[in-house]
């Protein structure tokens, strides 16, 4: 908070004019204010947020004995028989519920984007701004985190 402040009296100084103002300690706590206002505002901004939604290939998925990670359903080769199948069976209910929770467009943009393309290629294709890509890729992952 302090080194935010002198950065606020920092720009104070650089950009304090005697003509337009009267009082270089008001203007200097305007500043200051402003500064510690933007500072806490960038802060709780969600896109500041970290990975903190990320899916880890270490969380474990399945039963609750949680003998099954995500990266050894992914692998799924080098499973027997049994967890294999079982598996398989996971992975079908988790794009059932996925299916069910994803609009016609969100459903459109996540099987370009599983095909490899990029947000760029998924626009062309889908004749659609990239931005709104990255907005429906965002609402996926979320809807996904919460299943």
């Amino acid at each position: 908070v302090i080194q935010e402040g002198m950065i606020g009296l920092f720009f104070a100084i650089r950009d304090f004019d005697a003509k337009k103002s009267s009082s270089f300690a008001a203007f200097a706590s305007i500043c200051i204010k402003n500064r510690l206002v933007s500072v806490v505002k960038q802060s709780t901004r969600k896109k500041d947020i970290p990975q903190k939604k990320r899916v880890s290939l270490d969380d474990t998925v399945g039963d609750t004995d949680g003998r099954y990670t995500l990266a050894e359903i992914l692998k799924n080769n080098k499973l027997t028989p049994e967890e294999k199948l079982i598996s398989d069976e996971i992975i079908s209910s988790m794009r059932l519920r996925i299916d069910k929770k994803l609009s016609m467009r969100e459903k459109k943009v996540l099987g370009e984007y599983l095909k490899g393309k990029s947000y760029q290629e998924i626009a062309i294709a889908l004749q659609m701004e990239k931005k709104s890509v990255d907005n429906a890729m965002q609402r996926i992952r979320n809807k996904i985190k919460k299943r």
